[in-house]
């Protein structure tokens, strides 16, 4: 009985959030931002939710040991600040911007209530969820769906039907999601431990800083993804070996088992791989999908390019350029016509006449390095027939 209760709630809680970010997502957006809705409508929905979860369901203590929750608490706002200082050193390289928000009297009043009411009320609730899995050996599944169904959250429907591109979608994952995905499994982990003062003193902080800063750091997309998941996860080994030395566990198969190295190590790849693709670093990878440069590469095949200065491009080489219609080719280069301006002719291998259009400079994005055979295939299988994508060479 107590396991199909503790279900319930599980699921009734979750069910909850979907309606709010139903409601919050899919009416009509002169509703959405009138005055009416922001100040009332939306902090009501949050403190139903809230009040639904506290009031009914079964409240249980966090995991951590009652006297180093203190610390853990004073943890979460040191590494807050600490985050702030780094974005903020950040800014110093990428510049700075004006925030959005309104600072008004009227203006700093309404979005404090905006911000107290949504916060607390997020945190109450991640607390209550996390508290299903207190005593759990493996916590990480569980933090993992927190995360993500708190992630989820705050990410809006209109920030996604904006991405239209490859480019676009990897910027979003880069720079928005994937850091607050990870801000979320800290502050799970801190609720888990500490409860809902913990992960406020984390989050609550980082939002004021957004809310009430009236310049903010301008943050690049490598600063964002960078910063976004190192933080995060360096702050949960800390907190790891803090809580182990507090509770005095010695036997390394313990520690090993809940070490959270590997999580970190596995999203700082993550972050290099996604800059990689997006061509960040001085090389970068596409996919062949037709067999005009037989025998070369052929179709399926993964291709790593490499960035060139225009000036060291040669008859013969192989070149990664994009066409009028927003296309990226990879032909070989058989002619260097120089006039008032340089242009190039090129060719496939495979193709019987060279290509109609002349490659102009500016349309060169890197050449040929190297070429992986098969390795594309697979991302290819997950494209719809017929799809053409920027990430797709011909």
């Amino acid at each position: 009985m107590h396991w199909s209760r503790k279900n319930f709630e599980l699921i009734t809680i979750i069910l909850l959030l979907i309606f709010i970010y139903f409601i919050d997502n899919f009416q009509l957006s002169s509703v959405r931002s009138s005055p009416v809705y922001l100040y009332f409508g939306k902090p009501l929905l949050w403190f139903t939710c809230a009040a639904v979860v506290l009031f009914t369901f079964t409240t249980k203590r966090p995991m951590g040991k009652l006297r180093i929750k203190t610390d853990i608490i004073l943890f979460g706002v040191v590494i807050s600040f600490f985050y702030i200082m780094l974005q903020v050193m950040g800014g110093f390289i990428d510049g700075f911007g004006k925030s959005p928000y309104s600072f008004t009297i009227i203006g700093l009043a309404g979005n404090t209530w905006i911000l107290l009411t949504s916060l607390l009320c997020k945190e109450l609730i991640r607390q209550n969820i996390m508290g299903h899995f207190y005593h759990r050996k493996n916590f990480y599944i569980p933090i993992f769906i927190t995360s993500l169904v708190m992630t989820l959250m705050e990410i809006q429907i209109s920030q996604v039907s904006t991405i239209d591109t490859n480019l676009k979608a990897v910027n979003f994952i880069g720079s928005t999601l994937l850091p607050i995905f990870c801000e979320n499994v800290l502050a799970s982990y801190l609720s888990y431990l500490a409860g809902f003062k913990a992960s406020l003193g984390f989050i609550g902080i980082q939002k004021a800083f957004h809310w009430y800063c009236p310049i903010l750091p301008n943050l690049s997309f490598i600063t964002k993804s960078l910063l976004g998941v190192f933080v995060p996860f360096l702050a949960i080994i800390l907190i790891q070996h803090l809580y182990l030395k507090h509770i005095r566990i010695k036997e390394n198969r313990m520690v090993k088992s809940k070490n959270p190295f590997s999580w970190t190590v596995a999203c700082v790849l993550s972050v290099i791989i996604v800059w990689f693709t997006v061509g960040i670093f001085p090389v970068y990878p596409s996919i062949i999908a037709t067999g005009s440069m037989i025998p070369i590469c052929y179709p399926g095949d993964m291709v790593i390019y490499q960035k060139i200065k225009i000036k060291d491009i040669c008859k013969g080489d192989i070149i990664h350029f994009t066409c009028k219609d927003k296309v990226t080719v990879t032909h070989r280069v058989t002619e260097i016509i120089k006039s008032d301006k340089t242009v190039y002719r090129t060719k496939g291998d495979n193709n019987s006449i060279p290509d109609i259009d002349l490659v102009y400079p500016e349309q060169i994005k890197g050449k040929v390095l190297f070429v992986i055979p098969k390795l594309g295939w697979i991302s290819m299988l997950l494209k719809s027939h017929g799809e053409k994508s920027g990430k797709f060479e011909y």
